[in-house]
């Protein structure tokens, strides 16, 4: 019996340097022609920019003006923590949720799922962007604001943690919108998330683990107890690491129902 052999020639999977090389020049394409994106970096900045000019100045007046109760100074790593290692992540993540639901609206998706692209490799390259660019923008706004600083060895461990957030935001913004105006709508989720984050400041032990529920809290934790000499940061630390990498599988796995589903 003679076996019949196929002279089709076979599909194959291209590279992961040559996928990657290909969704970079469409991110650099969307971000050309969408000052939006551009522009949350430039916010982000901006945000650094003012908190190096404006709490130094503000610590100042309070000090001239004995009445003020408040000790301001002490509340300087709280603001850092806030606006800089959670909404720092958290709009570098943004930034590239809004290029994947282009990518939606373009049927640029829908385009990879006829291609021989495996599915792992848009993902991941996704969600380490997102983790890279929040990584990148926390660390550069903790430099220009300079104030209630940690040592690097403790900053660059925190800064890792934190830019989890970035992939966190990404992938809860494109599994829960369909297009961008939903996207806005989702981002007020996690902004009022984020604001458990800033209130866990003021609460007392255990009513804390109750935020801790939301896993970015931990890295904002981490930077408080390594900024006030607390021993126990890396514990937070690690807390926040395994939480996020929890989140993240589950948030991977509904993305990639939504999505390829």
């Amino acid at each position: 019996m003679t076996e019949t052999v196929s002279t089709e020639p076979r599909t194959r999977a291209p590279g992961l340097l040559t996928v990657v090389g290909k969704l970079i020049r469409t991110d650099i394409r969307l971000i050309g022609r969408d000052s939006f994106l551009p522009g949350i970096a430039l916010f982000s900045v901006g945000v650094a920019v003012l908190l190096r000019l404006a709490l130094p100045w503000l610590v100042d007046q309070v000090k001239a003006n004995p009445g003020i109760a408040v000790d301001v100074e002490a509340l300087v790593p709280l603001l850092v923590g806030y606006l800089v290692v959670f909404e720092g992540a958290t709009l570098g993540g943004m930034m590239i949720a809004f290029i994947l639901l282009d990518e939606r609206d373009d049927h640029t998706i829908d385009a990879l799922l006829v291609t021989p692209v495996p599915t792992t490799y848009y993902i991941g390259y996704r969600i380490l962007v997102a983790i890279a660019i929040a990584f990148a923008m926390v660390l550069v706004e903790m430099f220009i604001v300079g104030q209630a600083m940690i040592p690097l060895w403790q900053l660059l461990p925190v800064v890792a943690v934190a830019s989890l957030m970035g992939a966190f935001s990404e992938l809860f913004l494109v599994s829960f919108a369909n297009n961008k105006v939903e996207g806005f709508a989702q981002l007020k989720v996690i902004s009022t998330l984020g604001l458990l984050v800033l209130a866990a400041w003021f609460l007392p032990m255990p009513w804390q683990l109750l935020v801790g529920l939301f896993p970015p809290y931990w890295a904002v934790k981490a930077y408080w107890l390594a900024q006030a000499g607390d021993p126990n940061w890396g514990l937070a630390l690690l807390v926040g690491a395994a939480l996020m990498v929890g989140s993240l599988t589950y948030l991977t796995r509904r993305f990639t129902a939504v999505v390829y589903g």
